[in-house]
């Protein structure tokens, strides 16, 4: 007669967590074996398309912020259009800034943040954010 041996299992409010034991350097023998990533040959045509509009965007950055430094005037419009939520004069103050490409602008209490996009039909290259505190 065969009497099944029970194992009893008791519940403990600790759980304890074992962990096995791994050798902080790995073997050469598997460092040899690992498989090299492969890439798809370099192509830049898009890289320096999107570098090259890029410029645009800081050529255009430049001129806004030359012009808000250089005139009290226009940092002074263009802040307090922005502290009343006058959207339409905030856009109308920066597009006159020299801003001609496709940009949004969020403002806040203490400062304005201008973000211009190179955008055309085929897709989005590139961004550049201007933040400014007040």
């Amino acid at each position: 007669m065969y009497y099944r041996q029970l194992h009893y299992l008791t519940y403990s409010p600790y759980h304890t967590v074992i962990s096995p034991t791994y050798p902080s350097i790995i073997p050469m023998s598997a460092q040899s074996q690992r498989m090299p990533y492969s890439f798809p040959p370099v192509n830049v045509r898009k890289f320096n398309t999107s570098a090259k509009r890029f410029q645009l965007l800081m050529k255009q950055a430049i001129q806004l912020i030359d012009k808000i430094a250089e005139s009290d005037q226009f940092a002074r419009e263009l802040m307090e259009a922005a502290q009343s939520s006058n959207e339409n004069k905030v856009k109308q103050l920066i597009t006159s800034g020299g801003i001609t490409v496709d940009h949004d602008v969020k403002y806040t209490p203490s400062g304005i943040v201008i973000n211009l996009r190179n955008v055309d039909i085929a897709a989005e290259c590139c961004m550049l954010s201007i933040s400014l505190r007040w």
